[in-house]
């Protein structure tokens, strides 16, 4: 018992440090993953915000060089709105995304195709403030008074200090990039300028929108990377999933947000730790079954070997002695009738030499199947008789001597009646004890 549970432990602690071997194994192939991941979609991110600043850069240009085209009729507003109507139309047909171009100073403004409302003042829109202070000025995502659309504004302070000229975008060329952030399925892609208004959105019902009201989840992250300058990551909690977050600052002064689920993010290493853990089960169920089945036959052939030990300790103890020779397929048949035997019977060659030598007992099963197959009786295996069909018996009843004393008693002893009366008691007793 002892020697068995020591197997049965050692088994299964070779069992668990192959599954320990494996975990950790895949644990290193999870990390490993998960930073080339992480390393990636940095990369990734932080490509798109150079394109992102690319097209605003050129949007700068080209607002710059319409305001350097400008200068020359600064002061005469007839000429300014002739430069105005004739440069909208080959800028709105060479550049995709724009759809006006106008200008504007103290007390005047140019803008094309726009019924200017009474109350509306120029120099108080965020585009002419903005120029002003920072002489090119990129504004936030607005709801334009004119199509009544989210677009945004690039502007330019002209060299009087007072004219600007300014160019009105769709989103288009930011929801561009959004596409590009979202191009393997990002759960949500965000643009948000640095005052937290949404720039570009995978849901664009959220553009023009601030970040903290609208997706509180996100202000978290978005002041990390804000106070930090450079690329962070996080992660946050969205029912029963986990959402990653990448963020990174443009060159401009907007922000790129990214999430992606785990499974997202780290489905390779799922899969991978997934098909390892069912191999690693596997492989322990297996040795479990190997083992299990190997001392399950140790323990019938311990049981066999303790029950043909018992069989023959009471078969000598009542002087029956069993003949090995007749164990042995060769005493009946021949050579080739033999190997079928051991086929049929599932013994090996050597354990049919031990039966006929007599150096080993079978089993009880295995003389009974040798009786059965050859059709011969135990006693004739067990040497009680040279007939293969067994020997015949005569019932012989043994009665109690003083009992044969007491009857003897009860009749006179020479007589007839005596011997008469004595036999039939006798034979009622016999068949009594039948």
């Amino acid at each position: 018992m002892k020697t068995k549970s020591k197997s049965t432990l050692t088994v299964l602690l070779i069992a668990a440090a192959l599954v320990v071997v494996l975990l950790l194994d895949i644990w290193q192939v999870f990390r490993l993953t998960s930073d080339l991941t992480r390393s990636a979609g940095r990369y990734h991110l932080e490509s798109i915000s150079g394109e992102l600043e690319s097209t605003i850069r050129d949007a700068e240009q080209l607002a710059m060089r319409l305001a350097i085209s400008a200068q020359p009729y600064l002061g005469d507003q007839e000429e300014i709105r002739r430069f105005v109507y004739s440069h909208k139309a080959e800028v709105l047909e060479e550049v995709d995304g724009c759809f006006n171009v106008y200008m504007a100073g103290t007390d005047w403004a140019v803008i094309p195709d726009f019924d200017v409302p009474a109350d509306y003042v120029a120099t108080e829109r965020d585009w002419y403030k903005g120029a002003k202070r920072y002489h090119t000025y990129v504004s936030a995502p607005y709801k334009d008074a004119m199509t009544g659309d989210v677009c945004f504004s690039v502007s330019v302070l002209l060299n009087d200090q007072d004219t600007v000229l300014a160019l009105d975008y769709t989103m288009e060329p930011i929801q561009a990039h959004i596409k590009q952030m979202n191009e393997e399925d990002t759960q949500k892609a965000l643009i948000v300028t640095g005052d937290g208004i949404i720039a570009g959105c995978s849901d664009e019902t959220l553009l023009g929108r601030h970040l903290t009201f609208e997706m509180p989840e996100y202000a978290s992250i978005f002041s990390l990377v804000k106070s930090r300058g450079a690329f962070v990551t996080t992660r946050i909690k969205t029912g029963l999933h986990h959402e990653n977050l990448f963020a990174t600052k443009s060159g401009f002064g907007w922000y790129l947000i990214v999430s992606e689920s785990d499974w997202a993010l780290y489905k390779d290493a799922y899969i991978q730790f997934i098909a390892s853990g069912i191999i690693a089960l596997l492989l322990t169920a297996i040795i479990l079954i190997f083992f299990l089945v190997s001392d399950r036959r140790q323990q019938n052939a311990r049981i066999s070997r303790d029950t043909a030990q018992v069989s023959e300790q009471i078969l000598s103890a009542n002087g029956i002695t069993r003949d090995p020779r007749r164990c042995s397929p060769f005493h009946w048949k021949d050579s080739a009738q033999r190997i079928g035997i051991q086929m049929m019977i599932g013994i090996q060659q050597s354990s049919l030499n031990r039966y006929e030598s007599g150096f080993s007992n079978p089993t009880p099963e295995t003389l009974l199947w040798f009786g059965d197959f050859f059709d011969v009786s135990m006693d004739y295996i067990f040497g009680r008789t040279d007939k293969p069909q067994g020997k015949m018996y005569k019932y012989k009843p043994r009665l109690d001597p003083d009992m044969m004393k007491f009857v003897e008693m009860c009749f006179e002893p020479g007589t007839r009646a005596n011997r008469e009366l004595r036999a039939s008691l006798l034979k009622m007793m016999t068949e009594e004890k039948k």
